[in-house]
């Protein structure tokens, strides 16, 4: 015993500071005694020094509840009541500038329709929309824009699969032109449509369509701003279902799309596919929302596999792929998420079962998550090759 004694004794220092090296703990934020608000969370996004949370039920049309959550107690920003559209599931939260951020809904009743802007400060401004209420299909926020967004509508009442595009901001709105979708009548939903801002004058509308004639997924690339639509088909895939997707800008100016079903997670990055992760469920139910953020020369996607309540992320590029790495445990498939890079660090925070936790990372994270695995894994592995070895010492005398 003397010997495994002094055995210990020499790895316990080299152990601890390997642990300190590795460990980047998990911490609690706000707990449901700091805010209810957290219970329903829909949305997450890191602005500067506070997070900001959108809450309410599912539905968009439900109440909403804008929570400004920084070093004090949480600070209501704004309160939305019931107000029913056509538009479905058509809401965002989104950056504006360095610190900004701004959150988006439709509006309207029988005869009416707008789109309702807040920003930071809890101002609030409904911009009316010279549309029928009923042929509304879909708000997409866009992405790198300033407090603007596309709305799509029937162009035809008797045709669902051709859609009016329109460019909403708060001085107006502009026709961009006519789309024909793949996905006649699906509901348009941020999960499976999303918009970006490229530069001044373009702006690319990305979305997973599913053709049930064909029984093929779709993803599809339009951009606007040009004499005509560039419309591109990323990927037609037979027999398989897309659940959803997360848009972004690499450091290069290109799109990224990341798409995500019960198969893998794929990324599609100037015409070139990269399987990211395979077998994620044996089924798409369950599956979340994604989240996509680019750092440098890399992008790092974020979603909660529902096999076993992992929060996962996986750090790529067009030249490679790293093994997907656990952020977190015991996480539920419908917690909201947020990935931003804050004092050289990746912060992935995640809201679910009324917390907010956060876990500040390197900023190439999935190297440090897999050496605090393997530490947790050698450092099990000891204890049970020495409980082992005093059971053996002990039978032997």
């Amino acid at each position: 015993m003397r010997f495994l004694d002094i055995l210990r004794a020499l790895l316990a220092p080299i152990l601890a500071v390997l642990q300190l090296i590795v460990s980047v703990p998990i911490d609690t934020l706000y707990g449901v005694r700091r805010t209810g608000a957290l219970r329903e969370s829909r949305f997450l996004l890191r602005a500067g020094d506070e997070v900001v949370v959108v809450s309410g039920a599912p539905e968009p049309h439900h109440p909403r509840a804008l929570i400004r959550l920084g070093e004090g107690d949480p600070e209501p920003v704004a309160a939305l009541s019931e107000s029913w559209s056509w538009c479905g599931f058509s809401e965002g939260l989104l950056p504006r500038g360095d610190n900004g951020w701004w959150y988006s809904r439709c509006e309207g009743g029988i005869h009416e329709f707008a789109i309702r802007m807040i920003t930071p400060d809890g101002g609030s401004s409904l911009v009316p929309v010279d549309v029928s209420p009923e042929t509304v299909r879909g708000w997409l926020p866009i992405a790198g824009g300033d407090q603007e967004g596309v709305l799509l509508s029937l162009a035809d009442e008797n045709d669902s699969d051709r859609l009016r595009v329109q460019h909403v901001t708060a001085a107006g709105v502009k026709d961009l032109g006519i789309l024909t979708r793949n996905d006649r009548g699906a509901v348009i939903s941020p999960q499976r449509w999303q918009a970006l801002r490229l530069d001044e004058h373009r702006i690319a509308v990305v979305s997973l369509e599913y053709d049930l004639r064909s029984q093929t997924s779709f993803v599809m690339q339009r951009i606007f701003g040009g004499e005509e639509i560039e419309e591109t088909v990323l990927v037609a895939a037979r027999n398989r279902t897309l659940q959803s997707l997360a848009t972004a800008r690499d450091g290069g100016g290109k799109i990224v799309v990341v798409v995500l079903d019960s198969r893998g997670v794929d990324a599609f990055i100037d015409g070139h596919v990269k399987t990211l992760t395979e077998n994620l469920s044996d089924t798409n139910a369950g599956l979340g929302e994604m989240r996509l953020l680019p750092v440098h020369d890399r992008l790092i996607a974020a979603w909660v596999q529902p096999v076993d309540h992992t929060l996962r992320i996986v750090e790529f590029n067009a030249a490679f792929a790293h093994p997907p790495a656990v952020v977190a445990e015991n996480v539920g498939t419908e917690a909201a998420i947020a990935l931003a890079v804050r004092d050289g660090e990746v912060e992935v925070l995640w809201a679910d079962a009324g917390q907010l936790a956060r876990r500040r990372l390197p900023e190439q994270p999935t190297g440090y998550l897999a050496a605090a695995d393997l530490f947790t894994w050698a450092r099990e592995d000891f204890a049970e090759r020495e409980r082992a070895f005093q059971g053996a010492w002990r039978n032997s005398h």
